[in-house]
C-alpha cells in the first residue's frame, strides 16, 4: 500500500502542480483516491499499470474542478501521459461516456479532440472542437481560451481542404470517395464522399433499439435473429432507428419527424438511410467499379441471396464475396431502404443526386432472398409505402463526410 501511495503521490503532484492547485486540495483528492475501494482492486485484481489506472481516475472525478487555462494544461499532460503508456483508448472510452452522460465540460471536450487526434481521427477531433466552441459561446461566464480552439480548427480544416486527412471510419462502416455516375439508365449524378456500412442492419441491432425505446421487435417468421438481416421493418422504423443509434454514437440527429413528415439535414454528422443515388454508387463500387451487373461479380450465386440459392429465407451478412469497395450483400438478401420518394430518375437533381420532396412510395433497392436474380442487379430498383413492412426489406445505414 506504501508502495501504490507513495507513486499516486508523484504522478498526482506534478500533474496538479502544474495547474498551480493548492496542497490543500490536492490533499483531499489523494486521500479520496487511496480510499476507493474500486480503485485499489483495479490493480490489485486486473494487474493493470498503475499510471493506467491514475490517469483514468483523474479524468472520471475532473479533479482539477474549476475552469482554467492550467485544467488545459493539466489534461494535456494527462493525454501526452496516456499516449506513452498505450492508454488513448482507455482515456478516450471515459471522456466518451462523459460525454454521452452529459457531463463534459469545455475541458473534456477539448481533451477528447487530443485524444481523438493522436489516434489519427482527424473528423472526429475537428467535429469536437465545433462542440467546445458551441459549449462556450452558450455560457459566457466559463473561462476558457478559444483562441487554442481556432488555432486548432484551422490546421485541421486546412489539412483537411488538402486532402491531407485519411478519415478515420468507424469499424464496421467503408469510406466512399464521391464522383460522378450515371444513375440506371439515367442521368449523371455526382455523388460527395460518404461512410457506408458493409452490412445491413441486424436484428441483434434493431432488437437493442426496440429494448431501450419500448418498441414492439420486430417479427422474423421463424428464423435466425441475431446477425440475419433484420426484417418486417417499415421506412418510418428505419427513420427513428437511425436518430437513435446517432444520439447513441454522440452524433446529431440527421432527421427532424414531425408526425408522419420527415425532413433531413444532410449536413449532420449522425446515421441515416442513403440516398438512391449515394446506394447505387455504393453498390457499383463507386470510382472502383469494374461494371458488373451484381455487386460484386457478374455471376450472382458469388455475390448475392436471391430465388435461387437462398433456400427460402435471408442470411447472415458477409457469407458472401464483397463487390469492390468491401461492401456485402447489396445484391439479394434483403431490399433495402432508401430516403427518396419514388420518381423517375429525370427527376433528380444532377448535383445533390436527391429526388422530389414528396411522393407516395419510397425508394427500395437491391432486391432479396425471394426474388429473381433479375431483381437483384445494381440497377434493379423497388418501391413501398413509408409504413410498408414485410419479410423481403430491410436496410443499412450511412454517414455523411463534410
Amino acid at each position: 500500500m506504501k508502495d501504490i501511495k507513495k507513486s499516486v503521490l508523484v504522478l498526482l503532484l506534478f500533474l496538479l502542480g502544474i495547474s498551480g492547485y493548492a496542497a490543500g486540495n490536492s490533499s483531499t483528492f489523494f486521500n479520496n483516491l487511496l480510499q476507493d475501494k474500486d480503485y485499489r482492486k483495479s490493480i490489485t485484481e486486473t494487474g493493470q499499470e498503475l499510471i493506467t489506472v491514475t490517469l483514468k481516475k483523474i479524468l472520471e472525478t475532473d479533479t482539477a474542478g474549476k475552469e482554467s487555462k492550467g485544467n488545459l494544461e493539466v489534461y494535456k499532460s494527462v493525454v501526452d501521459q496516456a499516449e506513452k503508456n498505450g492508454s488513448l483508448d482507455e482515456i478516450k472510452e471515459v471522456l466518451e461516456k462523459k460525454v454521452k452522460e452529459g457531463k463534459a465540460t469545455p475541458q473534456i471536450l477539448f481533451t477528447l479532440s487530443m485524444v481523438y487526434e493522436r489516434k489519427g481521427m482527424k473528423r472526429e477531433a475537428y467535429k469536437t472542437l465545433e462542440k467546445v466552441e458551441k459549449a462556450v459561446k452558450e455560457q459566457p461566464k466559463i473561462a476558457f481560451n478559444l483562441s487554442l480552439v481556432y488555432g486548432r480548427k484551422k490546421t485541421l480544416k486546412t489539412a483537411i481542404e488538402n486532402d491531407k486527412i485519411k478519415y478515420h471510419t468507424i469499424p464496421g462502416f467503408v469510406a466512399v470517395k464521391g464522383g460522378n455516375f450515371r444513375i440506371g439508365s439515367g442521368r449523371n449524378i455526382i455523388v460527395q464522399d460518404f461512410f457506408i456500412a458493409e452490412k445491413e442492419v441486424t436484428f441483434h441491432d434493431f432488437d437493442l433499439f426496440c429494448t431501450e425505446t419500448g418498441r414492439v421487435k420486430p417479427r422474423d417468421n421463424g428464423w435466425e435473429r441475431e446477425n440475419n438481416p433484420v426484417i418486417n421493418v417499415s421506412w418510418m422504423d428505419a427513420i427513428v432507428y437511425c436518430n437513435w443509434i446517432s444520439a447513441r454514437n454522440n452524433l446529431d440527429p440527421c432527421y427532424v419527424i414531425e408526425g408522419n413528415n420527415v425532413s433531413c439535414n444532410f449536413d449532420k454528422d449522425g446515421f441515416r438511410l442513403p440516398t438512391e443515388a449515394e446506394w447505387e454508387f455504393a453498390a457499383k463500387g463507386g470510382i472502383y467499379s469494374k461494371n458488373y451487373n451484381f455487386s460484386g461479380s457478374n455471376n450472382p450465386d458469388k455475390c448475392g441471396w436471391y430465388l435461387d440459392n437462398s433456400d427460402g429465407h435471408p442470411h447472415e451478412g458477409g457469407k458472401l464475396v464483397s463487390n469492390e469497395l468491401g461492401i456485402y450483400d447489396m445484391s439479394g438478401n434483403v431490399w433495402e431502404w432508401c430516403w427518396d420518394w419514388f420518381s423517375d430518375h429525370k427527376n433528380m437533381d444532377q448535383n445533390s443526386g436527391l429526388g422530389p420532396d414528396s411522393g407516395r412510395y419510397r425508394v427500395l433497392r437491391g432486391g432479396s432472398w425471394s426474388y429473381m436474380k433479375e431483381d437483384i442487379s445494381v440497377s434493379s430498383r423497388g418501391r413501398a409505402a413509408p409504413g410498408d413492412k414485410n419479410s423481403n426489406c430491410g436496410f443499412r445505414i450511412v454517414q455523411s463526410i463534410r
